[in-house]
C-alpha cells in the first residue's frame, strides 16, 4: 500500500473517532481585517457532537463565521480568547460559563490547538459535574456548619472547664504564691522570724533571728532551750501585757524592745507579734543597731549642713560689709595719702596723717581677710608644686615660729601638683603655722606634711562638698593644748578666737577657711584637749601638663600722669568724687556718671574720644560688664577698667578672673588708681 493511500486511512480514521467523540470538535479558521487583527473565525468543519450542542446542523455552519451565526456580544469573548491562542501558537485548556442564545450548556471545558491560521477547538459540557460539585460543596459547607456548631459547644463547655480549672489553679498558684514569698521572706533574714508557743518552745526560727541573738538554728529549736530566757526581766510585765493583747486581739502591733544574745549583751529590736492558730505565736522582729548608726550619721551630716549653711550666712554678711568699707576705705586712705604728700617732713600734722593712712591700710588688711572668708577676692591660679612652695617657706616660717619649736617638713617626693592661687596658698600655710605656734606658748613640736591622698566615695558621702579622687593633701600638726568639741565646731568662724584681748584679731582661721573653699579644696580639723591639733588641707590633684607655666613679667614702674578722656563710673557718690578729683589732679579729662544709663547717654552725646572706661563692677540695674558689652559696639577703640571690692559674677568664674579682664581691687589709694589707669591706656596690660 502506498503512502498516499496509508495518509488517507489514517485521516479516515481520525475523523471516525471525531464523530463518534463525546465531546464537540470544531475547526475554525481565522479572519483577519486590513490591519491583520484578528476580528472572526469560519467554520471549517465540526462533529455531531457540536451540531447537537449548537442546534444547528452541518450544512447550516459549515462556511459560515462565528459573528454570522451569534450575536457579536455574546461571541467577542470566544473570538479574542480564540486569537490570542492563534497568535501564540500554543495550545491552551479552560473552563467557561456559557451565555449563547440557542445553547443550553452552561459550563464548558475546551481544549484549543492552533494549526497555522486554523484553530482546532475540542469542548466538552461540564454542567453536571459543576452542579454535582456545587452540590457537595453546599453538603459540605453544611457539615462544616454542623461540625463548627458543634466545636462551639464543646468550645463553650471547654472553656467552662478552663476557667473553673484556672480559677483552682489560681487560688492553688496564690497559696503557692503566698508560700513561697513567705518562704523567701522566712530565709532572706531581712527580718528575724521565730515561731514558737506561748510558753517559751520554739518550733521555727529563720537566720534572721539566729543573727540577731547570736544562737544557732539548731541551738534555738533544741526540746530543751527555753526561749523566755532571750527576754530581760524587766520586760516581764510588758510581757505579760502583751501575751493578754495577743490572746483578746490576736496581734500585738510593732514596738520597741530588747533581746538578751548569747554573749550576755542587749540588742534594741523593733518587734511585732501575731497569733496563729489558738497556741502558736509568730514574731517579726527588726535588729534597731544600723537604725541607730543611720540615725547617728544623719545627724553628722545634719549638724555638716548647718555648718555650712551658718558659713555662707557669715560669708555673706562679710562680703557685704567688705564691699561698703572698701568704698570708705577707698576715700580715707586716697584723701590721706594726698594730705600727707602735701605736708613737709616738719610739720606737725603729717605725724598725725600717716598714723590715719596706716590705720586704713591695716583695715584694707582686715577687709581682704574678710574677702578671703567670705570667697569674693580675686584668685590668680595657676599649676603649683606644693613642696616647693613649702620649701620657699620653709626659712620664713622658722623665723616666724621661734627658736623653742621644733620644726619639721615631711614631704612625699612623688606629690602631684595643684591649682591654686601661690600668694593665697603661702597665706594658708601661714596662718596654719601661727595658729599652731600660738597653741605651744612654752614650746613643741610643729610638722607640715604633704602626700598624695585618694578620697573615697564613702568619705564624698559624708562631706557633700568633696569631690571623690586623687587629693594633694597638706597637713599641718602640733602637739599643744588642742581644742574641745565647742571651739572646734566655732574655729572657722570669723572673730572668733581663744587668745586673750588685742592678741589676735580672730580672722586667721576663716581665711585659711574661705581661701581653702575658693580654690576648691577642702579643709579637716582633728584635735583634742591637751592632745595637739592637725589640720589637713585637700586639693584636687591637676594636670600640670595642660598648662602653660605662668612666667612673670618684668617690674615697670608706670608714670602717674596723662592727659587722656576718662569716663568714670560709679554708685557711690564718695568715691567717685574722689577718683575724679585724683584723675584730674593727674591731667586726665573726667566725664562722670552715676549709673550705666547715665554714662550710656554721656556716650551718645560726647562728640569726641573717650579712651578709657573705669567703672565699677557692682551697681544697681546694669552691671560694669553689661554697660562695657553695651558701649563696645559703640566705642570699639575705648579701653576698660573695672574696679571693684566685691565682685558679682560678671566679670569672675568661681572667684578667677575672667580672661582679657583688666581689675583694680579696691580700697582705691592714689598710686593703684593712677598706675592701673596709666597701664591700660598704655597698653601694657590685657585689653
Amino acid at each position: 500500500m502506498d503512502s498516499a493511500t496509508n495518509e488517507t486511512s489514517e485521516r479516515e480514521r481520525l475523523r471516525s473517532l471525531v464523530a463518534g467523540s463525546f465531546d464537540a470538535f470544531y475547526i475554525v479558521t481565522a479572519i483577519r481585517d486590513k490591519q491583520q487583527v484578528i476580528v472572526d473565525f469560519r467554520f471549517a468543519d465540526m462533529n455531531q457532537r457540536a451540531e447537537e450542542r449548537l442546534h444547528k446542523p452541518r450544512a447550516e455552519v459549515i462556511g459560515k463565521t462565528m459573528l454570522t451565526l451569534f450575536p457579536r456580544g455574546e461571541m467577542a469573548p470566544f473570538i479574542a480568547r480564540f486569537a490570542a491562542v492563534v497568535e501564540s501558537r500554543q495550545p491552551t485548556e479552560e473552563e467557561t460559563s456559557v451565555a449563547v442564545t440557542g445553547i443550553d450548556v452552561t459550563w464548558i471545558r475546551y481544549h484549543m490547538a492552533p494549526l497555522g491560521e486554523t484553530l482546532a477547538v475540542t469542548s466538552r459540557d461540564i454542567s453536571q459535574q459543576k452542579k454535582e460539585a456545587a452540590a457537595l460543596l453546599a453538603s459540605q459547607e453544611a457539615l462544616k456548619r454542623s461540625h463548627d456548631e458543634l466545636e462551639l459547644r464543646v468550645a463553650e463547655r471547654t472553656a467552662e472547664l478552663q476557667a473553673s480549672n484556672a480559677e483552682l489553679t489560681a487560688q492553688i498558684a496564690k497559696r503557692r504564691l503566698a508560700e513561697d514569698r513567705f518562704t523567701r521572706l522566712f530565709e532572706s533574714g531581712l527580718m528575724a522570724i521565730s515561731i514558737a508557743d506561748t510558753k517559751g518552745k520554739v518550733f521555727e526560727v529563720n537566720e534572721g533571728f539566729s543573727k540577731i541573738v547570736g544562737y544557732s538554728r539548731e541551738e534555738l529549736l533544741d526540746p530543751a532551750f527555753d526561749g523566755l530566757k532571750l527576754t530581760p526581766p524587766e520586760y516581764a510585765e510588758v510581757t505579760a501585757r502583751n501575751r493578754a493583747l495577743l490572746m483578746s486581739h490576736g496581734v500585738v502591733p510593732p514596738h520597741e524592745r530588747e533581746f538578751f544574745r548569747k554573749d550576755g549583751s542587749r540588742v534594741s529590736v523593733l518587734m511585732g507579734v501575731a497569733l496563729l492558730g489558738k497556741t502558736e505565736v509568730l514574731v517579726c522582729a527588726t535588729d534597731l543597731s544600723e537604725f541607730r548608726r543611720t540615725q547617728a550619721a544623719l545627724g553628722h551630716a545634719q549638724d555638716q549642713l548647718r555648718q555650712s549653711q551658718k558659713m555662707e550666712a557669715i560669708g555673706s554678711l562679710a562680703g557685704g560689709v567688705a564691699h561698703d568699707f572698701n568704698n570708705l576705705l577707698s576715700v580715707i586712705l586716697s584723701y590721706g595719702g594726698m594730705i600727707e604728700s602735701s605736708l613737709t617732713e616738719g610739720d606737725p600734722m603729717r605725724e598725725d596723717v600717716v598714723e590715719i593712712v596706716a590705720a586704713g591700710r591695716r583695715a584694707a588688711d582686715l577687709t581682704r581677710q574678710l574677702l578671703a572668708f567670705s570667697r569674693k577676692q580675686i584668685l590668680k591660679p595657676r599649676i603649683v608644686a606644693l613642696n616647693t612652695l613649702i620649701s620657699g617657706l620653709e626659712r620664713l616660717l622658722r623665723r616666724l615660729i621661734g627658736e623653742n619649736i621644733e620644726f619639721t617638713v615631711l614631704p612625699q617626693h612623688d606629690l602631684g601638683m595643684v591649682e591654686v592661687d601661690p600668694s593665697q596658698l603661702e597665706q594658708v600655710v601661714m596662718n596654719l603655722a601661727v595658729n599652731a605656734r600660738d597653741a605651744m606658748p612654752d614650746g613643741g613640736k610643729l610638722t607640715i606634711e604633704t602626700s598624695n591622698v585618694h578620697l573615697s566615695e564613702d568619705y564624698a558621702r559624708e562631706h557633700p562638698e568633696v569631690t571623690p579622687g586623687l587629693h594633694v593633701m597638706v597637713a599641718v600638726s602640733d602637739n599643744g593644748c588642742g581644742m574641745d568639741a565647742a571651739t572646734r565646731a566655732r574655729v572657722f568662724d570669723p572673730f572668733f578666737t581663744t587668745k586673750g584681748p588685742g592678741k589676735g584679731t580672730g580672722l586667721g582661721l576663716s581665711t585659711v577657711f574661705g581661701i581653702v573653699k575658693q580654690s576648691g579644696g577642702h579643709i579637716w580639723v582633728y584635735s583634742e584637749p591637751g592632745a595637739g591639733t592637725t589640720f589637713k588641707v585637700y586639693f584636687p590633684c591637676a594636670n600640670a601638663a595642660a598648662h602653660e607655666p605662668e612666667v612673670s613679667a618684668p617690674a615697670f614702674v608706670a608714670p602717674s600722669r596723662g592727659a587722656e578722656t576718662v569716663l568714670l563710673v560709679e554708685d557711690e557718690e564718695r568715691v567717685r568724687t574722689l577718683a575724679r578729683t585724683v584723675l584730674k589732679r593727674h591731667g586726665y579729662h573726667v566725664l562722670e556718671a552715676q549709673s550705666g544709663g547715665d554714662a550710656l547717654l554721656i556716650c551718645e552725646q560726647h562728640p569726641a574720644r573717650i579712651d578709657l572706661l573705669l567703672t565699677d563692677v557692682v551697681m544697681p540695674r546694669m552691671t560694669g560688664r553689661q554697660l562695657a558689652d553695651r558701649l563696645r559696639s559703640v566705642r570699639p577703640e575705648m579701653k576698660v577698667l573695672y574696679m571693684s571690692g566685691y565682685t558679682d559674677n560678671s566679670i569672675v568664674h568661681h572667684g578667677v578672673l575672667d580672661s582679657g579682664i583688666n581689675f583694680l581691687e579696691k580700697p582705691l589709694t592714689v598710686e593703684t588708681l593712677t598706675s592701673k589707669v596709666r597701664e591700660v591706656l598704655d597698653g601694657r596690660v590685657l585689653k
